[in-house]
């Protein structure tokens, strides 16, 4: 961000293009920062103002630009009666603070967090905010209205006795487990909208999770109980052998599971891919009557579990039942 002596702005924002109220909402409900490769955006914010850092004045403000032109950055500061743009190009400059014992001058600090003088920068630092202003305001679940929200999660239609049998194996019939699966993911699967409204987590909810919300939603977050007790884990599509060999212990241990022959994973020079650990894994867990079972998520990442080669059939037959993605097979 940019630091003044005075609060004058060097290329003032036109209130024409950009009013100060739009700036002001997205650094009131945007948080401190995010980071999305898939909307290609960047953000981060100062909600705090320094008066006097080192005879300088820092004000509220927000940078923000495109992942993938990561290197430049461009600055919204709210000064008293302006809104300062600027632009920094950080493969080309650096922060003249990098430097501890030394104080910048102004002239350097304007170096780096240059104003904007060009009509055509000036066009994609509007383009570019009008995206994440619409990123931002949907995301936030202070500002989407709650009959908008409603309207974007799906009715389901789910037969309760396949599902509450698959969470029962899925959780190893744990008392807690199939407590809340009773009262929560039993009724956001008959009826999701009701759910949200009665439990109060609409409140909480982003319109863009709205969009994604299910019940299933409620055994994937890694806060609740299948993944946080490693009744099922998460691995990212680039590994090792020892992130896969633990996974796979841990596994074993939440579902006291037995093995006469530890698993034991070899490294390959140059795989990286988790996948290729998995085939291990699969290969020695098979020939001691236990089955990897995957459950697609649609990202980029394993989730899966172990389970005896019965319970395996069965969980895989109830998933698949239930409209999900479940297989013993990698490339099913």
């Amino acid at each position: 961000m940019p630091y003044y002596h005075a609060r004058t702005a060097l290329s003032p924002l036109p209130e024409t293009l950009i009013s100060r109220a739009r700036v002001e909402r997205v650094l009131s409900v945007g948080g401190t920062g995010f980071r999305t490769v898939v909307d290609d955006l960047f953000y981060r914010a100062r909600l705090t103002p320094v008066e006097n850092y080192k005879g300088f004045c820092i004000p509220f403000s927000i940078t923000f630009g495109r992942v993938r032109e990561e290197h430049i950055h461009y600055t919204f500061a709210l000064l008293d009666d302006a809104v300062d743009v600027r632009i920094t190009d950080t493969s080309k400059t650096t922060s003249p603070w990098t430097n501890e014992s030394h104080t910048p001058d102004l002239s350097e600090i304007d170096a780096h967090w240059a104003a904007v003088n060009s009509e055509t920068t000036l066009a994609k630092v509007v383009e570019i905010f009008a995206t994440l202003e619409d990123y931002v305001i949907d995301e936030a679940a202070e500002t989407a209205p709650p009959v908008s929200k409603l309207s974007r999660i799906k009715p389901t239609q789910i037969s309760v006795k396949p599902l509450e049998k698959f969470c029962g194996l899925l959780g190893g019939n744990d008392p807690d487990i199939m407590k809340f699966t009773r009262e929560h993911i039993l009724p956001a699967a008959e009826d999701p909208r009701l759910y949200v409204q009665d439990t109060g987590k609409l409140a909480t909810m982003s319109a863009t999770y709205c969009d994604y919300f299910s019940w299933y939603s409620l055994v994937r977050d890694v806060d609740n109980l299948f993944k946080s007790r490693n009744l099922l884990i998460d691995e990212d599509w680039k590994g090792i052998a020892e992130d896969v060999e633990w996974a796979v212990e841990a596994l074993l241990k939440a579902r006291d599971l037995h093995v006469k022959k530890p698993i034991t994973l070899t490294d390959i020079p140059d795989d990286y891919l988790t996948s290729t650990y998995l085939d291990q894994a699969y290969t020695q867990l098979h020939k001691q009557g236990l089955w990897l079972v995957y459950i697609d998520e649609g990202g980029d990442s394993y989730t899966f579990t172990v389970l005896k080669k019965s319970e395996a059939k069965k969980l895989i037959k109830w998933g698949q039942a239930l409209g999900l993605k479940v297989s013993s097979s990698l490339n099913a």
